[in-house]
């Protein structure tokens, strides 16, 4: 491939990895429905940047390429967004349909007609199948779907939502999430976009430093080394004293943990506020 393509992921989660290698590292994942553009083509592997800049390998059975003619999926017309945790795509508007694929919170899929039948609804996948999917689980709007701002008890309450998810290095969705993707997922569903990693996402100017007796909930915390400011791990505020985040201390799941806990405090580097738009 010389030059740059635009392409759709068809897989419901795919990894991302370091090199055109599944037992490279996994370095994020990517979602069902997602843009990406494709960078580079080397033997059934894409090296794709994500929309928030995020770079890794995926093989090329996990994206559908745009032909010239192609409108970017789920950008025109009607959407169906995923509300709950997990929705099931089926065969037929039943539950004991066969089913096609499990998509997640946050995932938004196309609605080429409004058909429904017995609270199921219509929905076309990227890669070009139609399926259905209960009305209960998604909300039904025009292109492009935003969700709308959140205020700080809506971060706390979403984040509690995804509590006793299970950790996964790299992962960004309900199927396994680690730290930064867990604050990715959170703000997202709260109508901010933030970016991959929990180093990038201290660093970004939107972000401002708030002292750690004037946190509110929603803020971000970062640890790791607070003599060289390299940070590992992040965490999102949830108010007297507590924070969620996804770890594997203790047990590898999104928990709630304290913050005068001597292994956090160890660790403690600084905290940020949403200061942008």
């Amino acid at each position: 491939m010389t030059s740059q393509r635009e392409g759709v992921i068809t897989a419901n989660i795919a990894n991302m990895y370091r090199n055109a290698n599944v037992k490279s590292e996994v370095v994020s994942q990517a979602i069902i429905g997602t843009t990406c553009t494709v960078k580079l083509n080397k033997r059934g592997w894409y090296n794709i940047q994500q929309p928030d800049t995020y770079l890794g390998w995926i093989p090329a059975e996990a994206v559908r390429l745009y032909a010239k003619q192609d409108h970017p999926y789920a950008s025109r017309g009607r959407v169906a967004t995923t509300i709950n945790l997990f929705a099931n795509i089926n065969g037929g508007p039943s539950v004991d349909s066969p089913l096609m694929t499990t998509v997640t919170i946050g995932a938004t899929l196309e609605v080429p007609d409004i058909v429904t039948q017995d609270g199921w609804l219509h929905v076309g996948l990227p890669d070009g199948k139609i399926g259905w999917v209960q009305q209960g689980d998604v909300i039904v709007d025009n292109a492009p779907y935003l969700f709308a701002r959140g205020k700080r008890s809506d971060f706390v309450a979403t984040a509690k939502k995804l509590l006793g998810l299970p950790y996964r290095w790299g992962g960004v969705s309900p199927f396994g999430i680690d730290c930064s993707g867990l604050a990715q997922l959170v703000y997202r569903l709260n109508g901010i976009t933030i970016l991959r990693d929990a180093g990038i996402q201290r660093g970004m100017k939107e972000f401002a430093p708030v002292p750690k007796a004037k946190m509110q909930p929603g803020d971000l915390i970062f640890f790791g080394n607070p003599a060289t400011r390299n940070i590992t791990h992040v965490g999102i505020y949830i108010g007297t004293g507590k924070f969620i985040h996804a770890t594997t201390h203790d047990h590898p799941v999104v928990q709630i943990s304290k913050l005068a806990d001597k292994h956090w405090t160890d660790l403690y580097v600084d905290s940020r506020h949403w200061a942008g738009k």
